[in-house]
């Protein structure tokens, strides 16, 4: 068939005629990090790639764990699907530590401050900004008067918590984030497992359980909208007033542009705009 194949078609030709060969023999297996495939001899079920220098198991081609070591490829498997479920668990409702990179979770709709069980770092949970003693903070003389404080960023849910959900909802429309319609109840729903402790138990102490309230829903939604608002790098500043420009440019110790004569109220704005994008710090 070399006659009336191209180069291309008679060398792939060649290489799944050898993948072939290779596959029923008994000791072959693929490598589970990259295309080599590997002879393997030996009694161990770990097996070396001399490709990639990475291992996966001959057995049931799983990437190689220390672990795998203490127990059969049915529980090794099993151990990987419950890992994999706290991986993303932890990555929708998780932090990690700014310091020591340890992951938590954190509950929905709770405090902002967090303090790391292994490290003792204490940071904000939502922007990962540190909290200072005041005389241990040297961004201004207004801070050494403060107790433990940090300045967190303006896309922080420490300020946009503050915001309506229809306002958070604008700054994603506005942006052209799309999102389910009924996202808000799916979302909250979601939710309600995480919540359910910790608003149970709220209520037995407040002994208040007759007491309605909907605030838990509402801040878990926001802090929802917010996630999708940081993940998607949006800046708030673009749905701010003349007031929250101003305040913004206050809190980090920048200049207030004037008000001129010739200075229309849309064009003072974007005034305070560009100086706001151009001179406070916005971690994303």
């Amino acid at each position: 068939i070399h006659h009336y194949l191209d180069p291309a078609t008679h060398d792939l030709f060649q290489r799944k005629l050898r993948d072939r060969a290779l596959m029923e023999m008994p000791e072959f297996s693929w490598c589970s990090h990259c295309p080599f495939g590997v002879l393997h001899e030996g009694d161990t079920l770990k097996m070396e790639c001399p490709s990639c220098n990475k291992s996966t198991c001959f057995s049931c081609k799983q990437q190689w764990e220390d672990i795998h070591e203490t127990m059969s490829c049915e529980k090794f498997k099993l151990w990987k699907q419950q890992n994999q479920e706290l991986d993303e668990f932890l990555s929708k409702n998780g932090i990690e530590c700014p310091s020591c990179k340890s992951q938590f979770e954190l509950w929905k709709g709770g405090c902002l401050h967090f303090k790391c069980t292994q490290c003792q770092c204490e940071f904000c949970g939502a922007c990962k900004q540190l909290f200072h003693q005041g005389q241990d903070c040297g961004f201004s003389e207004e801070c050494q008067g403060k107790g433990l404080h940090a300045h967190h960023t303006r896309d922080c849910f420490y300020y946009l918590r503050d915001w309506s959900i229809e306002r958070l909802q604008q700054l994603l429309q506005q942006n052209g984030i799309k999102y389910e319609n009924d996202f808000s109840r799916h979302s909250v729903n979601s939710l309600q497992g995480i919540l359910k402790e910790n608003t149970q138990k709220r209520k037995d102490e407040d002994k208040a359980a007759n007491r309605e309230d909907s605030s838990d829903n509402n801040i878990a939604e926001k802090e929802i909208l917010v996630q999708l608002i940081n993940a998607n790098f949006l800046d708030p500043v673009d749905l701010y007033t003349e007031q929250e420009m101003k305040q913004e440019l206050q809190r980090w110790k920048s200049s207030v542009p004037d008000h001129s004569r010739n200075d229309s109220k849309e064009s003072y704005l974007e005034k305070l705009k560009m100086v706001t994008n151009e001179g406070v710090i916005n971690t994303n």
